[in-house]
């Protein structure tokens, strides 16, 4: 064991060995006065520091008997679990997790789509374990601190919203989840992350200058133009706007009615008039016998 400083913070940490792995834990107490030059805990500091010191030895020293403990309590999980099925808790994979996912006996079965998108989350997840957390090769050596890491790491990235974080994270929790209820772990460690605020940035709007600049450019193609058309009327995602059938365009009532929106699943209700009756009219003249509205996007 051993106590370390680290720049701009002034708290502890200690590296602690548990069953040959070492890990650095962050410490709850705090150092006071100046500390050793350099931030070398092999010299002195004054009094205040090394009455400090003292203290997060022995935070260190019950912190070590902690987590000898839960070791030892996994251990024994991991032991009762192979009397009761014969099986060896580490044998499951990450590959393992979606197939034991879809499998799982719900009230509504998964749409492929999302399996689809909880195996793109498991693949990022995976990736990132490999760059920062080598060591970790199945489900079950994933810890806490591995998964808020990842959470961390899709922020500073900056390539996604806290929204597509948030699924993300749930898609991991809901994995893990699973193998949990079904004995093949013991422990979730995405569960009880708090999700991310709203990101207010990516829900402004477009204003009106914005909206007649896309629109006069998106008239350059044949195939996006209608596609813009219908989603900035209608507010349906590309998917919902690609796959939109005839059969869900009400002329009568100037309504659109999709009977199950791609990602929610629901049901949508909406009146078309103005820019979209127009592209209607035009798509309705090339219908041909394809059930799709926009047959070349679908």
């Amino acid at each position: 064991m051993s106590l370390e400083l680290r720049n701009n913070s002034r708290s502890f940490y200690a590296r602690i060995t548990i069953n040959g792995e070492r890990r650095l834990h962050s410490l709850a107490s705090n150092y006071e006065g100046p500390p050793p030059p350099g931030l070398k805990m092999k010299q002195k500091g004054d009094d205040a520091f090394e009455k400090s010191r003292k203290a997060a030895l022995e935070e260190q020293k019950d912190l070590k008997k902690k987590l000898n403990k839960k070791a030892h309590k996994v251990k024994t999980l991991k032991k009762i679990h192979k009397i009761q099925t014969g099986e060896i808790i580490d044998s499951l994979q990450f590959k393992d997790l979606v197939e034991l996912h879809k499998n799982v006996v719900r009230a509504k079965e998964i749409s492929p789509k999302h399996l689809e998108n909880i195996g793109l989350s498991l693949e990022r997840f995976v990736a990132f374990l490999k760059a920062s957390y080598p060591k970790v090769t199945d489900p079950n050596a994933v810890t806490r601190e591995a998964a808020e890491a990842f959470i961390q790491h899709e922020i500073a990235s900056k390539n996604y919203t806290n929204k597509t974080i948030n699924e993300h994270k749930s898609h991991l929790s809901g994995l893990f989840g699973t193998a949990m209820k079904l004995e093949r772990i013991y422990k979730n460690p995405f569960q009880d992350i708090p999700n991310l605020g709203e990101d207010p940035t990516h829900r402004r709007p477009f204003t009106i200058e914005q909206l007649c600049s896309i629109l006069e450019i998106s008239k350059e193609d044949p195939l996006i133009y209608p596609l813009v058309v219908a989603a900035m009327t209608t507010s349906m995602r590309l998917g919902d706007c690609c796959c939109l059938k005839w059969s869900s365009v009400r002329e009568d009532i100037q309504q659109i009615m999709v009977p199950a929106a791609r990602k929610t699943m629901k049901p949508m209700y909406i009146p078309f008039y103005g820019l979209l009756d127009a592209v209607l009219q035009e798509a309705k003249k090339s219908r041909g016998d394809s059930e799709f509205v926009f047959p070349k996007a679908s």
